[in-house]
């Protein structure tokens, strides 16, 4: 008899992550999906319900977009009867901390549901708090968490670095005295927003506040609330256990791993893609990081066969940076157009030689989906957010780099096979949690 499992995740990334997994894990148990509208990509729902048809899954259901915050409450609140009905065994999640997941957790789920937290992207304790992190993995005393940086939360990061970046490159008179009174604005904004979403809403809806764990600001993934957590990085699986000192944390192989449709001949592709991340919100950045940007496409260009760059649009983009960028790089000679982000990397990274530019989680997605292409950091553009760009990626498995001074090691261009760690996958991990709960 199949067990019961309940799936929570992002709309954005199910398709890239979660979605390969449901085969195999619908072999053991009956799935429920509930996915947080968030930057919904196009045929999410056909997905889905061919999913349904093929009776992968049993049912699935979207929220209501992500910064509706009461649609949200009120949606949840509308499904928690029928949640815990379902009796789950298994709850899996991408994290423990965001109140979805908290409304699961507290109201839905019953004593002997095993949750477990998968967290595929590159991580805020890593992103964020690289000085706490080395504390951490060399044994020293850890400082209490209230001294470690808080990593903003996705939905106010991009106003938070426009206004970092404006300090670093616009020194007007004017610029600096509006900063101050923008950065007032969004602390009581985002003030406002936890006590109605964490603590009064909650309270009227379940009788219960969703305060924050010791850890939940500086990791937002857990503090230990699940009973196990999977990474895709030995790094950041070790530092997170450390930290959190839970005792199941496991080190999985990457969702798309094993889709790579290529072969040895590549000489015919002729494209890199190139994640653009960092700027989000923008409509313009300084010359220096155009002037970065250049430099390295320019070393990647000239060291492969490559003759364009399709620079991919990042799916919250609303400034007009990209396009700054594109006109920077065709003024130098380099033919660089803008791509949409429709389709998951999974599926169209095997169509180009290989991926370079910023320190975005999608180099860690093209690495998975593919054996034979090069995959490039740039740590001098990357700079501008991360103090070191490639710890940000732990062990930075399968991902090379172009230094912050432009220099390089040659053979980071040479054409072979990545040949990933072997480790277990996702549901292989959920089967021996599955027995364990039996025993």
């Amino acid at each position: 008899m199949k067990k019961q499992l309940l799936i929570q995740w992002v709309s954005r990334t199910f398709t890239e992550v979660i979605q390969p997994l449901i085969p195999k894990l619908s072999e053991n148990f009956n799935i429920v999906i509930i996915l947080l509208d968030y930057s919904s990509p196009l045929g999410l729902r056909n997905e889905l319900n061919y999913l349904k048809e093929r009776g992968f899954i049993e049912k699935y259901m979207i929220t209501p977009e992500h910064k509706s915050i009461l649609k949200y409450h009120l949606f949840m609140k509308s499904k928690l009867k029928e949640l815990k009905n379902q009796n789950f065994d298994f709850f899996l999640t991408g994290d423990d901390v965001q109140t979805g997941s908290r409304y699961i957790l507290d109201c839905a789920l019953p004593s002997h549901c095993t949750s477990v937290c998968v967290w595929q992207n590159i991580t805020y304790l890593f992103m964020y708090n690289q000085e706490y992190v080395s504390r951490i993995l060399s044994g020293n005393e850890v400082l209490p968490p209230t001294s470690a940086r808080e990593a903003p939360p996705a939905s106010s990061r991009s106003h938070f670095q426009r206004i970092v970046n404006k300090i670093r490159y616009h020194r007007q008179i004017l610029d600096l005295i509006k900063i101050p009174a923008k950065v007032g604005f969004i602390l009581i904004q985002k003030k406002t927003r936890v006590f109605f979403d964490r603590y009064f809403l909650p309270w009227i809806i379940a009788g219960k506040f969703f305060r924050f764990g010791p850890y939940d600001k500086i990791t937002q993934l857990s503090s230990g609330h699940s009973d196990a957590l999977i990474f895709f990085d030995e790094r950041e699986a070790k530092a997170h256990k450390k930290l959190l000192k839970t005792p199941k944390v496991y080190v999985a192989q990457y969702p798309t791993r094993g889709n790579c449709r290529c072969n040895t001949n590549i000489q015919d592709k002729l494209a890199i893609l190139s994640p653009l991340s960092g700027f989000e919100g923008r409509n313009q950045i300084s010359e220096k990081i155009l002037f970065l940007f250049y430099r390295d496409f320019n070393t990647v260009l000239s060291q492969t066969n490559a003759k364009k760059i399709h620079l991919r649009l990042h799916p919250d983009e609303t400034g007009n940076w990209p396009k700054q960028l594109q006109d920077y790089l065709a003024k130098h000679e380099i033919d660089a157009s803008l791509v949409d982000s429709e389709l998951p990397i999974s599926k169209v990274m095997c169509d180009y030689i290989g991926m370079a530019g910023y320190a975005s989680a999608a180099l860690r997605d093209a690495r998975a989906s593919c054996d034979y292409a090069f995959i490039i950091g740039f740590a001098g553009v990357s700079a501008m957010q991360f103090k070191e760009p490639k710890q940000v990626f732990g062990d930075s498995e399968g991902i090379d780099w172009i230094e912050e001074d432009g220099t390089y090691d040659p053979k980071i261009f040479l054409k072979k096979k990545y040949n990933h760690p072997k480790r277990k996958s996702v549901p292989e991990i959920v089967m021996e949690l599955s027995k364990l709960q039996n025993s």
